[in-house]
């Protein structure tokens, strides 16, 4: 009888705390880049591995956080935006940069990038209608792509349009390039942030702490704050960022 009243009670303590948020070690795994890792890094540098671990997060975000989300319940992905990665309006430090007709193309294999499926329908529809299998190669050039890139940060995100083909362009292997028609410069703001919760940014006032999405958003801002003044990002973005 106590056995099992003892072993009911560990099963409720257990229960708890897997409801209660658990700390982040993310900081301490970033910091780890400055430690014996160096050893390694004739071959891949610091600035190619920060924008690696920006791309498993974008990644995460994009299949958990809404492609399959929306796939099992339509309507219940984050409403994450570009306005998440802006200043608030009482530290209003960004520039915008629109590249005009010259369009910037990185790779999309080292390029973290997020875009944001919101309709399974569509979803669906795409995969029957759009690629190479469907005699319908997907089209970087299409007017109706809007890319957003978040300086430093290092990720795209799409912008007003065309979510649902890019992710199948992704999902097929099509999209060999992630094209950039707007450049945003949050660097002063981020250099302003004066904590780990990036305060100063709408994204921290937006989500609960029990929000998985915010903890990805902090760490999407967490590895920007060491990209700041980096030298080694793309000479194209940081060539529009001199003008």
């Amino acid at each position: 009888m106590f056995g099992n009243k003892k072993r009911e009670i560990q099963e409720l303590e257990k229960k708890i705390q897997d409801l209660l948020p658990r700390k982040s070690e993310f900081n301490d795994t970033i910091k780890y880049l400055d430690s014996d890792v160096a050893l390694y890094r004739d071959k891949v540098t610091k600035h190619q591995a920060l924008l690696y671990i920006q791309k498993i997060i974008c990644n995460s975000i994009i299949y958990n956080d809404y492609a399959y989300t929306i796939l099992r319940n339509p309507n219940t992905a984050p409403k994450l935006n570009l306005n998440d990665f802006l200043p608030t309006s009482e530290s209003h430090n960004f520039e915008v940069k629109d590249v005009g007709n010259n369009l910037i193309y990185l790779p999309s294999d080292t390029t973290p990038f997020i875009t944001f499926p919101w309709n399974n329908k569509r979803v669906i529809d795409d995969i029957f209608t759009i690629g190479k299998d469907a005699r319908n190669p997907f089209d970087n050039a299409s007017s109706n792509i809007d890319n957003i890139y978040i300086y430093p940060l290092g990720i795209v995100l799409v912008g007003a349009s065309d979510n649902h083909s890019q992710l199948i362009g992704l999902l097929k292997g099509e999209m060999n390039s992630i094209r950039i028609d707007h450049i945003y410069d949050i660097s002063t703001a981020l250099k302003e942030t004066s904590d780990y919760q990036f305060s100063n940014f709408h994204g921290s006032r937006k989500y609960k702490d029990t929000d998985s999405i915010k903890d990805k958003w902090i760490s999407l801002m967490t590895v920007g704050r060491y990209l700041i003044d980096d030298p080694n990002f793309p000479p194209q973005i940081l060539s529009e960022l001199k003008k």
